[in-house]
């Protein structure tokens, strides 16, 4: 669906490609539930895996948000994870299939 091994998409100076100029509507959004609902696991990066945790789980609970985003937040946290990483020793993966390689 989407693929970034170190997060950099695209991006000018100073921008450092952190996404600020990518606009999701709510079509996009609702068509990437879609399909994301589909998925029998997420393989994600330290740097993503981390950007998404600290954001999703709160959205997901969240009911001053758009209900599109609530329920991408349902989904990413309900979804099995697998975590690539040398680096991130901590805890984080909390669902039953969630591993760290």
């Amino acid at each position: 669906m989407n693929v970034s091994l170190d997060l950099f998409i695209e991006g000018t100076s100073p921008e450092a490609g952190d996404g600020e100029w990518l606009r999701i509507g709510e079509e996009l959004y609702r068509e990437f539930n879609r399909r994301a609902s589909k998925l029998a696991a997420m393989v994600q990066g330290r740097v993503v895996h981390e950007i998404m945790e600290d954001s999703w789980p709160m959205i997901a609970t969240d009911e001053s948000m758009p209900d599109f985003m609530q329920e991408y937040g349902r989904i990413w946290v309900d979804m099995p994870k697998v975590l690539v990483s040398r680096t991130r020793n901590r805890g984080g993966l909390q669902h039953p299939g969630d591993r760290r390689i």
